[in-house]
């Protein structure tokens, strides 16, 4: 059996194969991950991020996000909450790396206003607006992007809501439904009341 050693430099080694910031932010997250981590949850920390890498043409960019936020992640979520993250994203990122991205951006804004055991119900949420076209990457994309601005102003449950709402309008028009979460960021924070009724009011218009 390989040593822990063995394994680092051994992962190490694949991630040098891609832009060298790829293997600068694993050695850093590692660094501070290794006096935190035990031994087999940073081997299945460093197991994921591999495999996040090498995915698909660019899906070592998400990689290096991966990387760099992981250490933040693991203050806000813990062992677990990192692992499951991490879980997650890798699910992402064999739809787009563009959408795993999205989603690793904005993870440290979302945890601080959300809880990690949230964290597979958002995926989905996000995920469910990806349909295979690059107009519904480019939705999914955004609706993680915006996350924690809709935070600002939705209870989590809404926030569900809300991603339906998405879905519905974008069967009419992706363009309507990006410019829908903009709107809902200006919005929903100067409501005081009566969101979710609202949500569901405009959601049974756009059928």
């Amino acid at each position: 059996m390989s040593s822990p050693n063995d394994h680092f430099n051994t992962v190490a080694d694949e991630l040098s194969k891609y832009p060298s910031a790829v293997l600068e932010d694993f050695q850093a997250a590692h660094s501070r991950l290794e006096a935190v981590l035990s031994t087999e949850d940073l081997g299945k920390w460093t197991d994921r991020g591999l495999s996040i890498a090498t995915l698909t043409v660019r899906s070592w960019e998400a990689a290096s996000e991966f990387f760099r936020s992981s250490s933040a992640i693991y203050e806000l979520s813990g062992s677990k909450g990192l692992l499951t993250w991490g879980d997650w994203g890798h699910e992402l990122c064999q739809d787009s790396p563009t959408i795993a991205i999205a989603y690793f951006r904005s993870s440290i804004s979302v945890l601080s206003v959300m809880d990690s055991e949230q964290i597979p119900a958002w995926a989905r949420m996000g995920r469910s607006l990806y349909k295979g076209s690059w107009k519904s990457t480019a939705l999914s994309a955004r609706f993680f992007e915006a996350t924690p601005e809709l935070l600002g102003g939705l209870l989590f449950d809404d926030l569900e809501k809300f991603t339906d709402l998405l879905d519905a309008i974008a069967r009419r028009s992706y363009e309507l439904a990006t410019e829908s979460i903009d709107l809902g960021i200006q919005t929903f924070p100067s409501m005081l009341v009566g969101k979710a009724a609202f949500i569901d009011l405009l959601g049974n218009l756009s059928y």
